[in-house]
Protein backbone atom coordinates (compact mmCIF):
# COMPACT_ATOMS: atom_id res chain seq x y z
CA UNK A 1 0.00 0.00 0.00
CA UNK A 2 1.61 3.30 -1.06
CA UNK A 3 2.49 5.47 1.91
CA UNK A 4 1.38 8.99 2.71
CA UNK A 5 3.86 11.47 4.03
CA UNK A 6 4.43 15.21 3.89
CA UNK A 7 8.18 15.12 4.46
CA UNK A 8 10.65 16.74 2.10
CA UNK A 9 14.31 15.73 2.15
CA UNK A 10 16.58 18.55 3.21
CA UNK A 11 18.59 18.18 -0.01
CA UNK A 12 15.51 19.25 -1.96
CA UNK A 13 15.30 22.55 -0.14
CA UNK A 14 17.34 25.52 -1.30
CA UNK A 15 17.88 28.14 1.38
CA UNK A 16 17.27 31.69 0.21
CA UNK A 17 18.56 34.10 2.82
CA UNK A 18 16.28 37.04 3.24
CA UNK A 19 18.92 39.53 4.36
CA UNK A 20 22.64 40.07 3.99
CA UNK A 21 23.56 38.93 7.51
CA UNK A 22 24.43 35.20 7.62
CA UNK A 23 22.01 32.94 9.44
CA UNK A 24 22.15 29.22 10.14
CA UNK A 25 20.20 26.82 12.27
CA UNK A 26 23.36 25.36 13.76
CA UNK A 27 24.62 28.62 15.25
CA UNK A 28 22.01 31.06 16.44
CA UNK A 29 23.32 34.58 16.65
CA UNK A 30 21.81 37.35 18.79
CA UNK A 31 18.82 39.01 17.15
CA UNK A 32 19.31 37.03 13.95
CA UNK A 33 16.67 34.53 12.88
CA UNK A 34 17.68 30.99 12.19
CA UNK A 35 17.90 29.77 8.61
CA UNK A 36 14.89 30.54 6.47
CA UNK A 37 13.93 29.10 3.13
CA UNK A 38 11.57 30.15 0.35
CA UNK A 39 9.81 26.89 -0.40
CA UNK A 40 8.13 26.07 -3.69
CA UNK A 41 5.61 23.32 -3.07
CA UNK A 42 5.18 20.40 -5.43
CA UNK A 43 2.70 20.91 -8.25
CA UNK A 44 -0.77 20.03 -7.12
CA UNK A 45 -0.15 20.34 -3.39
CA UNK A 46 -2.04 22.98 -1.39
CA UNK A 47 1.19 24.40 0.04
CA UNK A 48 3.25 26.46 0.72
CA UNK A 49 1.37 28.73 3.04
CA UNK A 50 4.37 30.94 3.80
CA UNK A 51 5.73 32.13 0.45
CA UNK A 52 8.38 34.44 1.81
CA UNK A 53 9.69 35.74 5.11
CA UNK A 54 11.66 38.79 6.13
CA UNK A 55 12.58 40.62 9.30
CA UNK A 56 14.17 43.78 10.58
CA UNK A 57 15.22 45.25 13.91
CA UNK A 58 16.36 48.52 15.44
CA UNK A 59 17.88 49.25 18.82
CA UNK A 60 16.05 52.57 19.02
CA UNK A 61 17.14 54.83 21.87
CA UNK A 62 17.83 51.99 24.27
CA UNK A 63 21.46 51.45 25.39
CA UNK A 64 21.33 47.74 24.46
CA UNK A 65 19.57 45.52 21.95
CA UNK A 66 17.71 42.89 23.98
CA UNK A 67 15.38 41.45 21.32
CA UNK A 68 15.84 38.16 19.50
CA UNK A 69 14.11 36.36 16.64
CA UNK A 70 14.06 32.85 15.22
CA UNK A 71 12.62 31.45 11.99
CA UNK A 72 13.07 27.75 11.26
CA UNK A 73 11.85 26.39 7.94
CA UNK A 74 11.28 22.77 7.00
CA UNK A 75 10.69 22.09 10.68
CA UNK A 76 11.37 18.46 11.65
CA UNK A 77 11.89 17.65 7.97
CA UNK A 78 8.31 18.58 7.06
CA UNK A 79 7.95 20.77 3.99
CA UNK A 80 6.12 24.03 4.64
CA UNK A 81 6.30 23.66 8.40
CA UNK A 82 7.74 26.65 10.23
CA UNK A 83 8.53 27.72 13.74
CA UNK A 84 8.69 31.50 14.16
CA UNK A 85 9.56 33.30 17.36
CA UNK A 86 10.12 36.82 18.59
CA UNK A 87 11.57 37.45 22.05
CA UNK A 88 11.74 40.79 23.86
CA UNK A 89 14.21 40.75 26.72
CA UNK A 90 14.46 43.00 29.77
CA UNK A 91 17.20 43.24 32.36
CA UNK A 92 19.75 41.81 29.94
CA UNK A 93 19.96 39.34 27.05
CA UNK A 94 20.56 36.17 29.07
CA UNK A 95 16.96 34.94 28.96
CA UNK A 96 16.60 35.78 25.27
CA UNK A 97 19.76 33.80 24.50
CA UNK A 98 18.35 30.83 26.38
CA UNK A 99 15.11 31.04 24.39
CA UNK A 100 17.00 31.15 21.10
CA UNK A 101 18.88 28.00 22.09
CA UNK A 102 16.21 25.90 23.76
CA UNK A 103 12.58 26.62 23.06
CA UNK A 104 12.26 25.15 19.55
CA UNK A 105 13.87 21.89 20.66
CA UNK A 106 11.55 21.63 23.64
CA UNK A 107 8.52 22.28 21.44
CA UNK A 108 9.50 19.43 19.10
CA UNK A 109 10.21 17.11 22.02
CA UNK A 110 6.73 17.55 23.47
CA UNK A 111 5.06 17.36 20.06
CA UNK A 112 6.74 13.99 19.49
CA UNK A 113 5.44 12.66 22.80
CA UNK A 114 1.92 13.85 22.06
CA UNK A 115 2.02 12.44 18.54
CA UNK A 116 2.97 8.95 19.74
CA UNK A 117 0.04 8.92 22.16
CA UNK A 118 -2.31 10.23 19.47
CA UNK A 119 -1.15 7.66 16.93
CA UNK A 120 -2.03 4.79 19.26
CA UNK A 121 -5.55 6.18 19.57
CA UNK A 122 -5.77 6.41 15.78
CA UNK A 123 -4.69 2.78 15.48
CA UNK A 124 -7.37 1.67 17.92
CA UNK A 125 -10.00 3.59 15.96
CA UNK A 126 -8.68 2.24 12.65
CA UNK A 127 -8.99 -1.33 13.95
CA UNK A 128 -12.59 -0.72 14.93
CA UNK A 129 -13.44 0.87 11.58
CA UNK A 130 -11.68 -1.90 9.65
CA UNK A 131 -13.72 -4.59 11.39
CA UNK A 132 -16.91 -2.73 10.46
CA UNK A 133 -15.74 -2.29 6.85
CA UNK A 134 -14.99 -5.99 6.49
CA UNK A 135 -18.44 -6.83 7.79
CA UNK A 136 -20.02 -4.47 5.26
CA UNK A 137 -17.90 -5.90 2.46
CA UNK A 138 -19.12 -9.38 3.35
CA UNK A 139 -22.69 -8.08 3.15
CA UNK A 140 -22.01 -6.57 -0.28
CA UNK A 141 -20.46 -9.83 -1.47
CA UNK A 142 -23.50 -11.77 -0.29
CA UNK A 143 -25.80 -9.29 -2.03
CA UNK A 144 -23.79 -9.68 -5.24
CA UNK A 145 -24.13 -13.45 -5.10
CA UNK A 146 -27.88 -13.14 -4.63
CA UNK A 147 -28.13 -10.72 -7.55
CA UNK A 148 -26.27 -13.17 -9.77
CA UNK A 149 -28.74 -15.94 -8.92
CA UNK A 150 -31.95 -13.92 -8.78
CA UNK A 151 -32.73 -11.16 -11.30
CA UNK A 152 -35.22 -9.66 -8.84
CA UNK A 153 -32.34 -8.71 -6.50
CA UNK A 154 -30.53 -5.52 -7.46
CA UNK A 155 -26.77 -5.59 -7.85
CA UNK A 156 -25.16 -3.27 -5.26
CA UNK A 157 -23.64 -0.15 -6.85
CA UNK A 158 -19.95 -0.39 -7.65
CA UNK A 159 -19.37 3.01 -6.08
CA UNK A 160 -20.25 1.63 -2.65
CA UNK A 161 -17.61 -1.06 -3.03
CA UNK A 162 -15.00 1.48 -4.13
CA UNK A 163 -15.77 3.74 -1.18
CA UNK A 164 -15.50 0.91 1.33
CA UNK A 165 -12.25 -0.35 -0.19
CA UNK A 166 -10.73 3.13 -0.05
CA UNK A 167 -11.51 3.60 3.61
CA UNK A 168 -10.38 0.05 4.35
CA UNK A 169 -7.00 0.62 2.69
CA UNK A 170 -6.49 3.79 4.70
CA UNK A 171 -7.30 1.98 7.95
CA UNK A 172 -4.88 -0.81 7.01
CA UNK A 173 -2.15 1.76 6.40
CA UNK A 174 -2.69 3.28 9.85
CA UNK A 175 -2.42 -0.17 11.43
CA UNK A 176 0.72 -1.07 9.48
CA UNK A 177 2.54 2.03 10.73
CA UNK A 178 3.39 1.37 14.37
CA UNK A 179 4.20 5.00 15.16
CA UNK A 180 4.67 8.33 13.35
CA UNK A 181 8.03 9.05 11.79
CA UNK A 182 10.61 10.82 13.91
CA UNK A 183 13.23 13.32 12.84
CA UNK A 184 16.80 12.14 12.53
CA UNK A 185 16.47 8.43 11.66
CA UNK A 186 19.77 6.92 10.55
CA UNK A 187 20.22 5.56 7.04
CA UNK A 188 20.38 2.02 8.49
CA UNK A 189 17.07 2.50 10.24
CA UNK A 190 15.54 3.93 7.06
CA UNK A 191 16.88 1.02 5.03
CA UNK A 192 15.57 -1.59 7.45
CA UNK A 193 12.18 0.04 7.43
CA UNK A 194 12.06 0.56 3.66
CA UNK A 195 9.67 -2.34 3.08
CA UNK A 196 7.20 -1.05 5.63
CA UNK A 197 4.68 1.69 4.83
CA UNK A 198 6.05 5.16 5.39
CA UNK A 199 4.27 6.77 8.34
CA UNK A 200 3.39 10.46 8.44
CA UNK A 201 5.55 12.89 10.35
CA UNK A 202 4.74 13.35 14.02
CA UNK A 203 4.32 17.06 13.29
CA UNK A 204 1.39 16.55 10.91
CA UNK A 205 -0.80 14.23 12.98
CA UNK A 206 -1.06 16.16 16.25
CA UNK A 207 -4.50 17.56 16.93
CA UNK A 208 -5.10 21.12 18.05
CA UNK A 209 -5.36 19.87 21.63
CA UNK A 210 -2.03 18.05 21.31
CA UNK A 211 -0.27 21.14 19.97
CA UNK A 212 -1.71 23.37 22.69
CA UNK A 213 -0.58 21.04 25.45
CA UNK A 214 2.85 20.55 23.87
CA UNK A 215 3.46 24.30 23.61
CA UNK A 216 2.30 24.85 27.18
CA UNK A 217 4.62 22.12 28.47
CA UNK A 218 7.52 23.36 26.34
CA UNK A 219 7.18 26.89 27.69
CA UNK A 220 7.19 25.68 31.29
CA UNK A 221 10.13 23.34 30.66
CA UNK A 222 12.14 26.12 29.02
CA UNK A 223 11.50 28.47 31.93
CA UNK A 224 12.64 25.82 34.40
CA UNK A 225 15.80 25.30 32.35
CA UNK A 226 16.46 29.03 32.53
CA UNK A 227 16.44 28.74 36.34
CA UNK A 228 18.51 25.56 36.23
CA UNK A 229 21.17 27.37 34.20
CA UNK A 230 21.25 30.11 36.84
CA UNK A 231 19.87 32.93 34.73
CA UNK A 232 18.24 34.93 37.51
CA UNK A 233 18.14 38.63 36.77
CA UNK A 234 16.75 38.94 33.26
CA UNK A 235 13.43 38.04 31.69
CA UNK A 236 11.72 38.08 28.31
CA UNK A 237 8.34 38.13 26.66
CA UNK A 238 7.89 35.65 23.83
CA UNK A 239 5.59 34.94 20.93
CA UNK A 240 6.04 31.59 19.17
CA UNK A 241 4.13 30.64 16.00
CA UNK A 242 3.95 27.08 14.69
CA UNK A 243 2.79 26.88 11.07
CA UNK A 244 2.30 23.32 9.81
CA UNK A 245 0.43 21.12 7.36
CA UNK A 246 -2.07 18.94 9.20
CA UNK A 247 -3.24 15.45 8.28
CA UNK A 248 -6.71 15.33 9.80
CA UNK A 249 -6.83 11.65 10.66
CA UNK A 250 -9.22 12.51 13.47
CA UNK A 251 -11.76 13.54 10.81
CA UNK A 252 -10.83 10.82 8.36
CA UNK A 253 -11.35 7.94 10.79
CA UNK A 254 -14.83 9.23 11.63
CA UNK A 255 -15.97 9.78 8.03
CA UNK A 256 -18.52 7.66 6.27
CA UNK A 257 -17.02 5.89 3.23
CA UNK A 258 -18.97 8.09 0.82
CA UNK A 259 -17.53 11.24 2.40
CA UNK A 260 -13.96 10.54 1.28
CA UNK A 261 -13.49 12.63 -1.84
CA UNK A 262 -11.24 12.02 -4.81
CA UNK A 263 -9.15 15.00 -3.69
CA UNK A 264 -8.67 13.37 -0.29
CA UNK A 265 -7.98 9.92 -1.67
CA UNK A 266 -5.24 11.14 -4.00
CA UNK A 267 -3.01 11.62 -0.94
CA UNK A 268 -3.16 7.86 -0.34
CA UNK A 269 -3.10 6.65 -3.94
CA UNK A 270 -0.27 5.54 -6.18
CA UNK A 271 -0.35 8.89 -7.99
CA UNK A 272 0.64 10.59 -4.72
CA UNK A 273 4.21 9.50 -5.39
CA UNK A 274 4.14 11.15 -8.83
CA UNK A 275 3.69 14.88 -8.35
CA UNK A 276 3.34 15.53 -12.08
CA UNK A 277 0.26 13.26 -12.18
CA UNK A 278 -1.59 15.08 -9.41
CA UNK A 279 -3.99 17.66 -10.84
CA UNK A 280 -3.60 21.24 -9.73
CA UNK A 281 -5.56 21.86 -6.56
CA UNK A 282 -6.08 24.32 -3.80
CA UNK A 283 -6.31 23.80 -0.04
CA UNK A 284 -10.08 24.03 -0.03
CA UNK A 285 -10.37 20.90 -2.18
CA UNK A 286 -8.95 18.81 0.65
CA UNK A 287 -10.72 18.10 3.90
CA UNK A 288 -8.03 15.94 5.46
CA UNK A 289 -4.96 17.99 4.49
CA UNK A 290 -5.04 21.47 5.93
CA UNK A 291 -2.75 24.21 7.17
CA UNK A 292 -2.87 25.58 10.71
CA UNK A 293 -1.09 28.27 12.67
CA UNK A 294 -0.80 27.97 16.45
CA UNK A 295 0.44 30.89 18.54
CA UNK A 296 1.69 30.68 22.13
CA UNK A 297 2.88 33.74 24.00
CA UNK A 298 3.96 35.21 27.30
CA UNK A 299 3.73 38.97 27.65
CA UNK A 300 3.15 41.73 25.13
CA UNK A 301 4.90 40.43 22.01
CA UNK A 302 2.17 39.94 19.41
CA UNK A 303 1.22 38.01 16.30
CA UNK A 304 -1.28 39.68 13.97
CA UNK A 305 -2.84 38.07 10.91
CA UNK A 306 -3.64 40.62 8.19
CA UNK A 307 -6.26 39.53 5.65
CA UNK A 308 -6.27 40.73 2.07
CA UNK A 309 -9.37 42.86 2.72
CA UNK A 310 -7.45 44.86 5.35
CA UNK A 311 -8.96 43.17 8.40
CA UNK A 312 -6.52 42.51 11.26
CA UNK A 313 -6.88 39.59 13.66
CA UNK A 314 -4.74 39.46 16.78
CA UNK A 315 -3.69 35.87 17.45
CA UNK A 316 -2.29 36.63 20.89
CA UNK A 317 -4.39 37.42 23.98
CA UNK A 318 -6.15 40.81 23.87
CA UNK A 319 -4.72 41.82 27.25
CA UNK A 320 -1.06 41.45 26.18
CA UNK A 321 -0.69 40.06 29.72
CA UNK A 322 -0.27 43.64 30.95
CA UNK A 323 0.03 43.64 34.74
CA UNK A 324 -2.75 46.20 35.10
CA UNK A 325 -5.43 44.23 33.24
CA UNK A 326 -8.19 42.80 35.42
CA UNK A 327 -7.40 39.19 34.49
CA UNK A 328 -3.76 39.44 35.55
CA UNK A 329 -4.53 41.48 38.68
CA UNK A 330 -6.90 38.76 39.92
CA UNK A 331 -4.39 36.02 39.17
CA UNK A 332 -1.44 37.83 40.79
CA UNK A 333 -3.37 38.75 43.92
CA UNK A 334 -4.75 35.22 44.30
CA UNK A 335 -1.14 33.99 44.51
CA UNK A 336 -0.11 36.49 47.16
CA UNK A 337 1.42 39.10 44.89
CA UNK A 338 0.23 42.62 44.29
CA UNK A 339 -0.01 45.10 41.44
CA UNK A 340 1.04 48.70 42.06
CA UNK A 341 1.34 51.34 39.36
CA UNK A 342 0.29 48.68 36.82
CA UNK A 343 3.38 46.63 37.69
CA UNK A 344 3.67 43.24 39.37
CA UNK A 345 5.02 43.85 42.87
CA UNK A 346 5.64 47.41 41.68
CA UNK A 347 8.39 46.26 39.30
CA UNK A 348 7.29 44.38 36.16
CA UNK A 349 4.80 45.78 33.63
CA UNK A 350 3.65 42.33 32.46
CA UNK A 351 2.13 39.46 34.39
CA UNK A 352 3.65 36.62 32.34
CA UNK A 353 7.21 36.19 31.15
CA UNK A 354 10.15 33.85 30.85
CA UNK A 355 12.82 34.28 33.50
CA UNK A 356 12.30 36.97 36.16
CA UNK A 357 12.71 34.22 38.75
CA UNK A 358 13.25 36.74 41.54
CA UNK A 359 9.64 37.81 40.94
CA UNK A 360 8.09 34.39 40.39
CA UNK A 361 7.08 33.94 44.05
CA UNK A 362 5.15 36.49 46.15
CA UNK A 363 7.21 39.10 48.05
CA UNK A 364 6.33 37.61 51.44
CA UNK A 365 8.48 34.59 50.56
CA UNK A 366 11.61 36.72 50.41
CA UNK A 367 13.25 38.45 53.32
CA UNK A 368 14.64 41.09 53.22
CA UNK A 369 12.74 42.99 50.47
CA UNK A 370 14.44 42.78 47.11
CA UNK A 371 14.88 44.59 43.84
CA UNK A 372 15.07 42.76 40.50
CA UNK A 373 18.73 43.63 39.92
CA UNK A 374 20.61 42.87 43.13
CA UNK A 375 21.50 39.80 45.17
CA UNK A 376 19.60 37.43 42.87
CA UNK A 377 21.30 34.25 44.06
CA UNK A 378 20.80 35.08 47.75
CA UNK A 379 17.16 35.98 47.20
CA UNK A 380 16.45 32.77 45.34
CA UNK A 381 18.22 30.74 48.00
CA UNK A 382 16.00 32.42 50.58
CA UNK A 383 12.85 31.95 48.50
CA UNK A 384 13.32 28.26 47.74
CA UNK A 385 15.29 27.27 50.82
CA UNK A 386 17.65 25.35 48.58
CA UNK A 387 19.93 25.83 45.60
CA UNK A 388 18.37 27.18 42.39
CA UNK A 389 19.30 23.98 40.55
CA UNK A 390 17.41 21.87 43.06
CA UNK A 391 14.60 24.40 43.02
CA UNK A 392 14.39 24.00 39.24
CA UNK A 393 13.88 20.25 39.65
CA UNK A 394 11.11 20.94 42.17
CA UNK A 395 9.50 23.45 39.83
CA UNK A 396 9.57 20.94 36.97
CA UNK A 397 8.02 18.20 39.10
CA UNK A 398 5.32 20.24 40.80
CA UNK A 399 4.19 22.56 37.96
CA UNK A 400 3.42 25.45 40.28
CA UNK A 401 1.60 28.62 39.35
CA UNK A 402 3.79 31.67 39.87
CA UNK A 403 3.08 35.34 40.44
CA UNK A 404 4.90 36.08 37.18
CA UNK A 405 3.43 33.20 35.24
CA UNK A 406 5.18 30.95 32.74
CA UNK A 407 1.86 29.49 31.50
CA UNK A 408 1.24 30.78 27.96
CA UNK A 409 -1.99 31.64 26.23
CA UNK A 410 -2.29 29.40 23.17
CA UNK A 411 -4.57 29.77 20.16
CA UNK A 412 -4.91 27.98 16.82
CA UNK A 413 -6.32 29.31 13.55
CA UNK A 414 -6.93 27.33 10.38
CA UNK A 415 -5.36 28.89 7.30
CA UNK A 416 -7.32 26.58 5.00
CA UNK A 417 -10.84 27.61 3.98
CA UNK A 418 -13.18 24.64 4.16
CA UNK A 419 -14.70 23.57 0.90
CA UNK A 420 -18.44 23.78 0.24
CA UNK A 421 -20.72 20.80 0.74
CA UNK A 422 -20.85 18.71 -2.43
CA UNK A 423 -22.57 15.69 -3.85
CA UNK A 424 -21.46 12.03 -3.56
CA UNK A 425 -18.83 10.37 -5.69
CA UNK A 426 -15.70 11.94 -4.50
CA UNK A 427 -17.76 14.52 -2.88
CA UNK A 428 -18.81 15.60 0.54
CA UNK A 429 -22.23 16.19 1.93
CA UNK A 430 -22.78 17.29 5.55
CA UNK A 431 -19.35 16.09 6.58
CA UNK A 432 -17.80 17.30 9.84
CA UNK A 433 -15.39 19.52 7.96
CA UNK A 434 -17.94 21.13 5.64
CA UNK A 435 -20.92 21.97 7.81
CA UNK A 436 -19.40 25.04 9.44
CA UNK A 437 -18.60 27.03 6.33
CA UNK A 438 -20.26 26.13 3.05
CA UNK A 439 -19.65 29.48 1.41
CA UNK A 440 -15.86 29.53 1.73
CA UNK A 441 -13.71 28.74 -1.29
CA UNK A 442 -10.10 28.30 -2.21
CA UNK A 443 -7.30 30.47 -0.90
CA UNK A 444 -6.58 32.07 -4.24
CA UNK A 445 -5.53 35.53 -3.15
CA UNK A 446 -8.99 37.02 -3.59
CA UNK A 447 -11.98 37.10 -1.31
CA UNK A 448 -15.03 35.09 -2.27
CA UNK A 449 -18.26 35.04 -0.34
CA UNK A 450 -17.89 35.54 3.38
CA UNK A 451 -14.43 33.99 3.55
CA UNK A 452 -11.32 36.03 4.27
CA UNK A 453 -7.95 35.27 2.74
CA UNK A 454 -4.85 35.56 4.97
CA UNK A 455 -2.33 37.89 3.39
CA UNK A 456 0.37 38.62 5.96
CA UNK A 457 1.45 37.40 9.37
CA UNK A 458 3.22 40.08 11.41
CA UNK A 459 5.17 39.28 14.58
CA UNK A 460 6.37 42.22 16.62
CA UNK A 461 7.48 43.27 20.07
CA UNK A 462 5.91 46.04 22.14
CA UNK A 463 8.26 48.55 20.54
CA UNK A 464 5.98 48.31 17.50
CA UNK A 465 2.59 47.60 19.01
CA UNK A 466 2.78 50.18 21.80
CA UNK A 467 2.64 52.89 19.12
CA UNK A 468 0.75 51.10 16.31
CA UNK A 469 -2.56 49.29 16.65
CA UNK A 470 -3.16 45.92 15.02
CA UNK A 471 -5.34 47.54 12.37
CA UNK A 472 -2.76 50.22 11.59
CA UNK A 473 -0.05 47.58 11.19
CA UNK A 474 -2.24 45.51 8.88
CA UNK A 475 -3.26 48.50 6.76
CA UNK A 476 0.27 49.88 6.45
CA UNK A 477 1.82 46.51 5.64
CA UNK A 478 -0.76 45.52 3.02
CA UNK A 479 -0.79 48.90 1.31
CA UNK A 480 3.00 49.12 1.29
CA UNK A 481 3.27 45.61 -0.12
CA UNK A 482 0.77 46.32 -2.89
CA UNK A 483 2.64 49.44 -3.95
CA UNK A 484 5.99 47.68 -3.68
CA UNK A 485 4.91 44.83 -5.93
CA UNK A 486 3.43 47.26 -8.44
CA UNK A 487 6.72 49.15 -8.72
CA UNK A 488 9.01 46.10 -8.44
CA UNK A 489 7.12 43.11 -9.89
CA UNK A 490 10.32 41.07 -10.05
CA UNK A 491 10.97 41.32 -6.29
CA UNK A 492 11.03 37.99 -4.46
CA UNK A 493 8.59 37.35 -1.60
CA UNK A 494 11.48 37.34 0.89
CA UNK A 495 12.73 40.71 -0.33
CA UNK A 496 9.24 42.15 -0.18
CA UNK A 497 8.69 40.80 3.33
CA UNK A 498 11.98 42.26 4.54
CA UNK A 499 11.17 45.67 3.07
CA UNK A 500 7.74 45.59 4.71
CA UNK A 501 9.26 44.75 8.09
CA UNK A 502 11.71 47.63 7.75
CA UNK A 503 8.89 50.01 6.80
CA UNK A 504 7.00 49.11 9.98
CA UNK A 505 10.09 49.83 12.08
CA UNK A 506 10.57 53.21 10.40
CA UNK A 507 6.91 53.98 11.07
CA UNK A 508 7.23 53.03 14.75
CA UNK A 509 10.48 54.91 15.45
CA UNK A 510 10.63 57.67 12.86
CA UNK A 511 6.96 58.62 12.66
CA UNK A 512 5.37 57.56 15.95
CA UNK A 513 8.30 58.10 18.27
CA UNK A 514 8.90 54.64 19.74
CA UNK A 515 12.01 54.69 21.93
CA UNK A 516 12.15 50.95 22.63
CA UNK A 517 13.96 48.17 20.80
CA UNK A 518 11.80 47.33 17.79
CA UNK A 519 11.83 43.92 16.07
CA UNK A 520 9.42 42.86 13.34
CA UNK A 521 9.00 39.67 11.31
CA UNK A 522 6.68 39.53 8.27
Amino acid sequence: FPPFHLEMKSSAVTAAHCQAAPAAAASIKPSRPVETAYLQGQSGTPFPVIRGIGWSEDQGRRPDMEDGMVAISNLAGVANAWLLGIYDGHGGRQTVEMLLQKIHGNVLQHLRSRAIERWQRYRQRAMSRLQDIRRRLDELHFQQQLACRDVRVLMPPTQRLVELLRLGRICEWVLQCEEPSQEGRTETEKSSASKAPTPPSFLTICTEEDVHRALDEAFVQTDVEILRDRVYQSGATACVCLVRPVLRLDLLLEMRPEEISDADWVWFSVERQKPNVIPASTPSQHAIVQADITVAHLGDSRAVLAYTDGHAERLTHPSDHKAGCEREVRRVESLGGWVFGERVNGMLAIGRAFGDWSLKLPPGKANPPYSPTSGAFDRLLNIFGTSPSHAAEQAAAERKEYVVSNAPDVRSVSLTPERPAQAPGGIRRNSPSSRASESQTAMSGQETGAGRVPGLLVLGCDGLFDVCSDQVVAHLALEFLRQLVAVHPDMSPCEAAKATARMLIEEAIGVRGSTDNVSVMV
